[in-house]
């Protein structure tokens, strides 16, 4: 049997007789079901509609408090919901945020990027997850995190999205600068082992031959003729010149790693330095028979760290000399435009092969051949030369081909004032 619940309104009236006592009443009722029923729902969805606006205050706090820019746009690029970061990011608030749109907090560079995200998701409903790099008006660069998911209506359409954005540009920093400091640690360890490397090898070998030279002279200075001496100690002076040249060689390097090798740049004729450079191998081109060839104005003025340059055309006219054969031909050009100035130095040796060229310019490590005389080296001139080229501003190129020799090309910007 069911029971129906009613609620009724009731009114009773008494009816009285002659002498004043009640002899009936009349009962009226009032079915007020429905009123009752209105009354309880309304009071529940009151206590609903708080318990709600509790929950969203509670909600709203929450994301107000959390280290993390939440917002919410729709398909216009409109924001309709950004937590207290977010805002305080935009420099907005929650009365003025809705439907502003990223232009107003944003460069047309950083909007750009964002909106092909966005679209991205309008349109295929991923979830995304990017690095978004920003610049600020204030040309300021920050780094975020952000992930995007896309939010549906009832019918299942897409109408917005959700964003959640976190500020990496300082984890960014410290990332960059770990890496940076384990490159400069590894160029370290490299530079040691080549140090030790060069000290172990290439200028204690060459004392064994100078040694045993004057060792035989010592024995023998009263038994050899003059011309046997004068041969013995020419040998030996080449051997400790050789000696001297890669130690000093050594040193500048080592000193330009350390930073302690100053870089000053000053004004001065190319071919000051040039002739100069020239006159201390004219023994060396006199024992191969090597021709020079120079192509310079004499009023070529160069903007640059002198030393540097003369240890580069040095380092440049050896490796020349090195690989040139008996009888060869050596070229010094030098040229200015309007934009830079170009020195080579080419030779008609024996050339390089393309893998060996690589070799010849990697920092990592030493690569060095014999000469067309068997002279030897420690491979550092090129580097030391690339490194000082690279502190100028300029460049060094190589052109070359095995059999028909080599072109080494420096270039540095000009000077203005």
């Amino acid at each position: 049997e069911n029971k129906v619940k009613l609620h009724l309104h009731v009114n009773i009236s008494a009816i009285f007789d002659d002498n004043g006592r009640v002899s009936n009443a009349i009962i009226q009722h009032v079915d007020i079901t429905k009123q009752k029923e209105a009354e309880e729902a309304l009071a529940k969805s009151e206590e609903k509609y708080r318990n709600a606006l509790i929950e969203a205050n509670h909600f709203a706090e929450i994301m107000d408090n959390i280290p993390t820019y939440i917002y919410i746009k729709n398909l216009n690029h409109e924001y309709v919901y950004a937590n207290q970061l977010t805002l305080n990011l935009f420099k907005s608030s929650k009365e003025n945020l809705p439907y502003n749109f990223d232009p107003e907090f944003f460069p047309k560079q950083t909007v750009e990027q964002l909106w092909e995200i966005d679209n991205h998701i309008f349109t295929t409903g991923a979830t995304t997850n990017n690095e978004v790099e920003s610049i600020n008006y204030n040309n300021e660069k920050s780094i975020f995190w952000e992930k995007k998911y896309p939010l549906y209506d009832e019918l299942g359409k897409i109408w917005g999205l959700a964003g959640i954005s976190v500020d990496i540009t300082e984890y960014k920093r410290a990332e960059q600068a770990l890496k940076a400091s384990e490159e400069k640690l590894k160029m370290l360890n490299s530079d040691k082992d080549r140090f030790i490397s060069i000290l172990g090898h290439d200028l204690i070998a060459p004392f064994n031959p100078i040694l045993g030279i004057l060792h035989i002279l010592s024995e023998n200075i009263h038994n050899f003729d003059i011309n046997k001496i004068e041969t013995l100690i020419k040998s030996v002076n080449n051997s400790a010149l050789n000696v001297y040249n890669l130690l000093e060689e050594t040193l500048i390097w080592a000193n330009s790693h350390s930073g302690k090798l100053p870089f000053e740049p000053q004004m001065f004729l190319f071919s000051e330095i040039c002739e100069e450079v020239i006159d201390f191998f004219k023994p060396n081109f006199s024992k191969k028979n090597i021709t020079v060839e120079n192509s310079f104005n004499d009023k070529l003025v160069l903007y640059a760290d002198k030393k540097m340059i003369k240890t580069i055309l040095r380092n440049l006219i050896s490796n020349a000399i090195k690989f040139t054969n008996e009888g060869g031909m050596i070229n010094i050009r030098a040229e200015q435009d309007s934009k830079e100035v170009i020195i080579s130095v080419s030779d008609n040796g024996i050339g390089i092969s393309p893998e060996n060229i690589s070799k010849l310019l990697d920092n990592s490590h030493t690569y060095t051949t014999t000469g067309t005389a068997l002279e030897q080296g420690s491979g550092l001139g090129l580097i030391l030369c690339k490194e000082f080229i690279e502190k100028h501003g300029g460049k060094l190129l190589i052109d070359s081909e095995p059999g028909k020799g080599s072109t080494f090309k420096i270039t540095l910007p000009v000077f203005s004032k």
